[in-house]
């Protein structure tokens, strides 16, 4: 039962929360489907990594050190999870999701309001239809992105663990400089100008705003707990002689984590600034 859990639970819940995240932030609609689409693998892999360096030392799961798919580890997590299950397939998935439905979906609102454009709305069957087909497709992305450090493999371990590293830091310094500058664009008092164009309707989840906190907290109070032994181990094993995650690269992700949803609370307040409306000063003057 609990590998069931954690396949239909905690994969659909952290690639709707980063999905969402960066949905709130407004990226899909200013820079299109592939830099959102590798804006939520960066986003999913933050919160993702927080849950896959500690889950070996609690036991959630094993992996097996003799694979040669899963080598080469960063201490006990496997670096292909690391980048694969953890920024690619999301990153795939939300390339085909938006590609597919949310740039459609997008295209027919404006200024909060669904337009009645033929193609804009989906029935029952026409999404359905589509979740088959975003299914599928997804799946092959995630074959297909991760081919250049599967070609580089060919030389060793170590040529795939750097092509690996190679596309995660692409990936990485991509959403570092997307994110930043539309949370600069659109938090309240910026002077940032009007939220026209592609930023002028704002999209709000107060779900998985409120969601994403209490994530971040369960899992900061279950890294509190498993410290102790972590911090004791001896040679990347605990007494109880489980394998410990790296502690170093998880405050990473928590810190962009909590950056990425600091900036999801800031910007809700955001309005677009319909005509009539003050000048370019106060575009982005929070509403009441």
């Amino acid at each position: 039962m609990g590998p069931f859990l954690y396949i239909v639970a905690i994969y659909p819940l952290m690639a709707t929360m980063a999905f969402e995240l960066v949905r709130m932030l407004g990226v899909f609609r200013r820079y299109g489907v592939f830099i959102g689409a590798a804006c939520v693998g960066f986003v999913h892999h933050a919160f993702y990594e927080i849950f896959d360096q500690l889950g070996p030392q609690l036991r959630w799961w094993e992996w097996s050190a003799d694979n040669e798919i899963a080598k080469p580890f960063l201490d006990a997590v496997p670096v292909p999870s690391i980048v694969v299950f953890a920024a690619l397939w999301p990153m795939s998935l939300a390339l085909c999701v938006q590609f597919f439905v949310g740039r459609h979906v997008d295209a027919g609102r404006r200024f909060g309001m669904q337009s009645t454009d033929a193609g804009r709305r989906f029935g029952g069957w026409s999404l359905t239809g589509r979740t088959v087909v975003v299914g599928l497709l997804a799946s092959v992305g995630v074959l297909i992105l991760p081919m250049p450090a599967t070609i580089m493999g060919i030389g060793g371990n170590g040529w795939r663990a750097a092509g690996y590293v190679i596309e995660l830091a692409a990936i990485a310094v991509i959403a570092v400089v997307v994110l930043t500058r539309q949370w600069l664009r659109l938090r309240p008092g910026s002077g940032a100008g009007l939220l026209t164009g592609a930023d002028s309707v704002r999209h709000d989840n107060p779900f998985i705003r409120f969601y994403a906190i209490v994530y971040l907290v369960v899992l900061a109070v279950l890294w509190a707990s498993a410290l102790p032994d972590y911090i004791a181990a001896v040679d990347g094993v605990t007494a109880n002689g489980d394998p410990i995650g790296n502690l170093w690269y998880t405050l990473a992700c928590f810190a962009v984590a909590i950056a990425v949803v600091a900036a999801a609370w800031s910007v809700r307040q955001a309005r677009p600034v319909l005509a009539g409306d003050g000048p370019a000063e106060h575009a982005l003057t929070p509403t009441s």
